[in-house]
């Protein structure tokens, strides 16, 4: 292809981009009057050459591309595509800017390995060890304040704590099992019919709430998502009763037993 067609078309794809956002690539295929395949493989020609730039997570199909200055709309845009433990890791990091990696629970560990756009890794050494340690950064928050922020932290003062010991809830071997039949395991009763698991090759760390007799109510939903969300993970409800619809969207997973 000639400079001047490629030229051209960068034209266009910077034209439509200013003018509608952050866009998807059957958008700009549409604009420049090119098939999806094509159009996907100029896209990535401007990526290499740094004139436009995309998300590693895919909004559907097809990464976000945006132009150098619209990063915040294009993550914008594709924050929409997050379940709700994942809008809670990336409110958690805009919130706290900083976050270092042993102060993650494990299932937030895993899950902003899909979140390279909004959170970034970076190594620092740690003064009273001198061991290299990893810490997670919000994307727009610049080196410098990073630096500042590790600078200023301080070793928490140890005071001794008193546990109270409370009753644990009852649990019966017809939960335990049914838990385990459905993929889990070395659940831990926290709450009545409710259990913290875990689930996956990774082992995350995950609320299962098991109902047999009854259909879950909205306080046990409540309760269960309440956990889930405390915990920064995901849960999911064993029931015989079919599942329906929740205002907890992706935070709860019904599985039919």
């Amino acid at each position: 292809m000639a400079q001047d067609d490629i030229n051209d078309l960068y034209a266009q794809i910077k034209t439509y981009i200013s003018q509608h956002g952050p866009s998807l690539t059957v958008d700009i295929a549409s604009a420049i009057g090119k098939d999806t395949m094509q159009t996907g493989a100029i896209l990535d020609y401007f990526v290499a050459r740094g004139t436009l730039q995309r998300t590693n997570r895919k909004y559907g199909f097809s990464s976000v591309y945006f132009l150098p200055d619209q990063k915040d709309a294009a993550l914008s845009k594709l924050y929409e595509t997050l379940n709700n433990a994942e809008k809670a890791i990336v409110n958690k990091f805009k919130e706290e800017k900083v976050i270092k990696s042993d102060d993650l629970l494990p299932a937030e560990r895993y899950m902003i390995q899909n979140l390279s756009d909004f959170v970034r890794k970076l190594s620092a050494i740690d003064r009273d060890t001198n061991e290299k340690k990893d810490i997670f950064v919000y994307y727009n928050v610049p080196n410098e304040t990073v630096q500042s922020i590790i600078n200023k932290e301080e070793k928490p003062v140890q005071t001794a704590v008193k546990i109270q010991k409370t009753k644990a809830p009852k649990v019966s071997s017809d939960e335990l099992s049914l838990i385990v039949s459905n993929g889990f395991s070395s659940p831990s009763s926290i709450d009545k019919h409710t259990f913290i698991a875990k689930y996956g090759q990774h082992g995350l760390n995950v609320i299962v709430g098991v109902f047999q007799k009854k259909k879950p109510t909205k306080n046990d939903l409540a309760k269960i998502a309440g956990y889930a969300s405390k915990n920064r993970t995901v849960a999911f409800v064993l029931t015989h009763f079919p599942a329906y619809n929740t205002e907890y969207g992706n935070a709860i997973n019904f599985v039919k037993i």
